[in-house]
C-alpha cells in the first residue's frame, strides 16, 4: 500500500478512538461558552435571537394541529433526505466512472466546489428534520384555556 494511505488509515483510527473520549469535554466547553455568551451578550443582540426563536415557535404552533401541514413537513424532510442520498450516489458514480477523479487531480479546489450540492442538500435536510422533530414534539402538548 501507499505510504499516504497507511498514514490516513492510522490517523482515522486514532481519531475514531480519541473523539468519543474527548466529546464530553468538548460538549461541556461549548455549553459553558454558550452560557457565558448568553449571559454577557447585549440585550439588543439577545432580542434578535429571541425574535427568531419566537417566529419559529409561532410557525410550529400554527400548524401543529393541522394533520395535512404536519404530513407535508414530514414529506419535505424525507424529500431532502432522498435528495441528499441521490447527490451522494451521483457523485459516487462520477467518482467510479472517472470524471471526478480527473477533476480532483487537475484542480482539487474546483472539485470540492463541484461537490458542494451534497452539503447544501444535507443542510436543508437537517433543517427540515429538526423542524419536523420540534413539530411532532409540540403536537403532543395540549393547551388548556378557561
Amino acid at each position: 500500500m501507499d505510504k499516504n494511505v497507511v498514514i490516513g488509515l492510522l490517523g482515522s483510527a486514532i481519531l475514531a478512538y480519541i473523539v468519543p473520549k474527548l466529546a464530553p469535554y468538548i460538549d461541556s466547553f461549548v455549553k459553558k461558552l454558550s452560557n457565558f455568551l448568553v449571559r454577557d451578550v447585549p440585550t439588543g443582540i439577545k432580542g434578535v435571537f429571541r425574535k427568531r426563536r419566537l417566529n419559529r415557535l409561532k410557525g410550529i404552533l400554527e400548524i401543529r394541529f393541522n394533520d395535512d401541514a404536519v404530513m407535508f413537513q414530514m414529506m419535505k424532510a424525507h424529500t431532502y433526505f432522498l435528495l441528499f442520498w441521490g447527490a451522494i450516489g451521483f457523485y459516487l458514480i462520477l467518482l467510479f466512472l472517472g470524471p471526478l477523479v480527473s477533476l480532483i487531480e487537475a484542480n482539487s479546489t474546483l472539485a470540492m466546489f463541484c461537490v458542494l450540492p451534497i452539503y447544501v442538500a444535507e443542510y436543508f435536510w437537517l433543517v427540515e428534520s429538526r423542524k419536523v422533530k420540534n413539530l411532532v414534539k409540540m403536537r403532543g402538548y395540549k393547551r388548556i384555556t378557561q
